[in-house]
């Protein structure tokens, strides 16, 4: 899995090389009345990295969402494992067996 991840890093990384090596003429670009000019390269470098950016922040949200419901979900199955727990020493106390209990686990 490890050379899988090298071998599309690198070709990410020569696509990007030959990209900006053959991409060097200037672009105008007018954003909101602000105008400049750039290589296409650098335009598109300054597009992937505003959205990875805003991608991430997203993607941040719902890491904490998801970690906060599985927070919540532990906590639960906590609560109801304790709560099998103790109907098992009642039933266990109340049935007067010294073997096993009406309610086995698992």
């Amino acid at each position: 899995m490890m050379a899988i991840k090298l071998i599309v890093g690198l070709a990410v990384i020569f696509m990007f090389v030959s990209f900006a090596a053959l991409n060097q003429k200037p672009v105008t670009v007018t954003y909101y009345g602000y105008e400049g000019v750039a290589p296409v390269w650098l335009v598109s470098v300054i597009s992937f990295a505003v959205g990875s950016a805003v991608a991430g922040v997203f993607g941040g949200f719902t890491i904490i969402r998801e970690k906060s419901r599985s927070f919540s979900l532990s906590r639960k199955l906590a609560r109801a494992e304790d709560d099998l727990r103790g109907l098992r020493q009642k039933n266990y106390a109340e049935s007067g067996q010294g073997g096993q209990s009406a309610l086995r686990p698992g």
